[in-house]
């Protein structure tokens, strides 16, 4: 969508936005001594490219911004404002 929409912002490389997890975590590498223990650990999540406008961002247009006056607005109002 980034390069078809006008309002998205061009950005290099391409933006992702992570989503929640859905498999199980796997242990890639576990090192410890006698105060620390570290793990790496690989998780498997949803993802999709983000096309931010500024104030929106196209991938998640359900997502409202919040006006000073504690008033929300969608990028559809706000798109048919600025049309006006």
């Amino acid at each position: 969508m980034g390069f078809e929409h006008p309002d998205v912002i061009s950005h290099y490389p391409p933006q992702i936005i992570v989503g929640k997890q859905v498999g199980e975590e796997r242990v890639i590498l576990t090192e410890e001594n006698e105060s620390v223990i570290v793990r790496l650990v690989e998780v498997d999540c949803e993802w999709m490219f983000s096309n931010p406008t500024g104030a929106f961002n196209l991938s998640v247009p359900d997502k409202a911004f919040r006006q000073p006056n504690y008033s929300v607005i969608t990028y559809q109002q706000f798109a048919d404002f600025i049309k006006k």
